[in-house]
């Protein structure tokens, strides 16, 4: 999946509605409803300072966090913002992943020394015992595709076991 424009939040948007069947066994005969149900919904918070108030009523620890930024322009100070507040209002818990996915990564401004210089930083500022859903942190392109794969795997591996 690409995607063909920048597209920014201005404020919340929520995306609900999303329902299906949790099943080991994907059988087109599974008819008997036993499979429990997910609603999936999800909200997409803006990250200008004048929404900060409202996102405290968004966080639980019965979440998974996407922590969104910019390779080619990181602003540290934003990432920092988001995860205190994950950590402090989700209860700082192993059951409310957390990923950090830098974007961009096919940007000509992006070198790969300097994402590789991103993550070393990421993994620095947020280690793992003082942010304990934190998955993992990557990068990524939304226009191609790059990273994607490696991001889900490292859901399914690292988060979901917990």
């Amino acid at each position: 999946m690409s995607c063909k424009e920048n597209l920014s939040t201005d404020g919340i948007q929520i995306h609900k509605g999303f329902k299906f069947k949790l099943s080991k066994d994907k059988t087109a005969d599974d008819k008997d409803n036993s499979s429990p149900s997910v609603v999936f919904n999800a909200w997409d918070l803006g990250g200008q300072e004048v929404f900060y108030p409202t996102h405290q009523f968004f966080l639980t620890s019965n979440s998974i966090y996407l922590v969104i930024f910019n390779l080619a322009n990181v602003g540290a100070s934003r990432i920092d913002y988001w995860m205190r507040l994950i950590r402090n209002l989700s209860g700082n818990t192993t059951k409310a992943p957390i990923f950090l996915v830098g974007t961009h990564a096919d940007d000509p401004g992006v070198t790969p020394e300097q994402i590789d210089d991103v993550l070393v930083y990421m993994n620095e500022h947020y280690p793992k015992y003082r942010f304990l859903g934190l998955c993992g942190i990557s990068a990524v392109s939304c226009r191609t595709g790059l990273g994607v794969d490696a991001l889900r795997r490292q859901y399914v591996v690292d988060c979901r076991k917990s």
